[in-house]
């Protein structure tokens, strides 16, 4: 008797192993519960990988240009000439401005990769030391005319706001490409000398648009609203109509330089144009710009 209960219990508790799933239950597991599962591990993955990753730090970039594989040097180099695009995080140790000057001394680097002594002169002038401005005049100086490398170190010239470079930048507004002219045009905007105007002043009626725009726009940052016409252009939507290549996100960038630019002169003109931007305008940033110019410069509403 009590080996029949035993083979009961054991019968029943086989019974209620082998009993099928519910139907429901299969469904969950299969379509939601293993799913979730593997999204999660797929995420945890990504996540790792991701932490593991980061931007070098510039102090990290600078070492990779010195002593990196070719391949790696250049990309080091554009990689650090980024990083200090943002001010913040420009170092402020002469350790550091002692060590990028004598990479861009190094001229065996140029022989590594054109890019790399171009990338380190982006830098040099974001880092604005004023022990820089010889070492890029000298750059200058021993670039081919009317080459692109000459007009990066206009641009990097420019970034370092130094008086000193106007005389040396002037010449160049005549220069027969287009690119060093536009380099100049932007370099003389950002360094700012009054000494500048009259070369300016000559590019409002460049044959190239842009650097008709560049110069109206380095003319009001000095205060001076000869470049009016063109700002007034620039704050017209339609205007870009004629310009195929200048997609809406240019135009919007475009637009948003020139109301920037035209707060500097409080024109009644320019004021009234920017009211009706920050009105009417379809961009949302633009009308956003133009709200808080209007702030800047007390337009009425």
């Amino acid at each position: 008797m009590a080996s029949e209960k035993t083979e009961a219990r054991g019968s029943a508790a086989v019974a209620s192993v082998t009993q099928p799933r519910p139907a429901w239950k299969s469904c969950v597991h299969k379509y939601l519960t293993l799913p979730f599962l593997a999204a999660t591990l797929v995420l945890t993955v990504v996540w790792l990988f991701a932490s593991a990753r980061r931007d070098p730090t510039i102090y990290e970039s600078l070492q990779t240009i010195q002593s990196g594989r070719p391949r790696a040097r250049w990309r080091a180099a554009g990689a650090l000439a980024s990083s200090l695009s943002d001010p913040s995080k420009i170092p402020h140790d002469a350790e550091f401005s002692e060590t990028l000057l004598a990479t861009f001394g190094n001229r065996s680097l140029q022989s590594i990769d054109q890019r790399i002594h171009l990338y380190l002169a982006m830098a040099m002038g974001r880092v604005g030391d004023p022990s820089f401005y010889e070492p890029l005049v000298s750059a200058l100086d021993s670039a081919k005319p009317g080459s692109d490398e000459q007009a990066v170190y206009v641009r990097a010239l420019g970034l370092l706001s130094d008086p000193r470079a106007v005389p040396k930048l002037l010449p160049l507004l005549q220069a027969d490409a287009t690119t060093v002219r536009h380099a100049t045009v932007q370099a003389l905007g950002c360094i700012g000398a009054p000494i500048a105007r009259e070369g300016l002043l000559t590019m409002l009626t460049d044959i190239e648009a842009n650097i008709q725009w560049d110069a109206a726009v380095a003319l009001a940052k000095m205060g001076d609203a000869a470049g009016k016409p063109i700002l007034l252009q620039l704050l017209d939507r339609s205007y870009y109509k004629q310009f195929p290549k200048v997609r809406s996100e240019g135009c919007d960038w475009a637009m948003e330089t020139a109301l920037r630019t035209a707060a500097n002169l409080n024109d009644p003109e320019l004021n009234n144009r920017i009211k009706e931007l920050s009105e009417s305008d379809p961009s949302l940033r633009v009308r956003g710009v133009a709200l808080e110019i209007m702030d800047i410069i007390e337009v009425e509403g």
